[in-house]
């Protein structure tokens, strides 16, 4: 038998999960700004201490709404200095693959140095004030950053993860 080691590239600090079932598709304000929070909480940090938010980001003008507006509230001002992308812009919707995959590509960036961009970015006036990371992948060393992740049906799942 060969026996294969693994070198960790990153530790859950936290998780932060509600269910809401609001509606099928759109997101729920409250329920994402309490697994937002969960997250944080349960990694015993501030949210001064997030360096990164890989947003859900799926490009829909609601949900993206929905999501910023959460970002907002939990991070007040600070959220100005926090880079957000979305991976999905690159990989597609993958569903029920999509916390995973992005949370794999966001800890391999963070090796890297960098944050993976949102590509085909369309600017909207209403994100001004939001550090959107629009079609190159910009250097930002970083190793503590928060992922999240919304389902069908008012799921929600947000990770906190440190780079090791």
């Amino acid at each position: 038998m060969v026996k294969h080691h693994l070198t960790p590239r990153a530790e859950v600090l936290g998780v932060g999960w509600t269910s809401d079932a609001h509606h099928f598709t759109l997101p729920n304000r409250g329920t994402i700004v309490q697994a937002i929070g969960q997250a944080i909480e349960d990694a015993e940090l501030r949210p001064e201490d997030i360096e990164y938010i890989n947003a859900h980001g799926t490009s829909t003008s609601k949900g993206d709404k929905v999501e910023i507006e959460s970002l907002r509230e939990v991070f007040g001002a600070d959220l100005a200095r926090i880079p957000v992308s979305s991976n999905k812009s690159q990989i597609g919707h993958t569903l029920g693959a999509a916390a995973a995959i992005e949370a794999a590509l966001s800890i391999e960036a963070m090796h890297q140095g960098i944050v993976l961009p949102t590509v085909n970015h369309i600017p909207d006036p209403d994100f001004a004030d939001i550090d959107l990371v629009p079609n190159q992948a910009r250097r930002h060393p970083h190793r503590v950053f928060l992922s999240n992740a919304f389902g069908f049906g008012g799921t929600n799942c947000c990770v906190v993860f440190r780079g090791v």
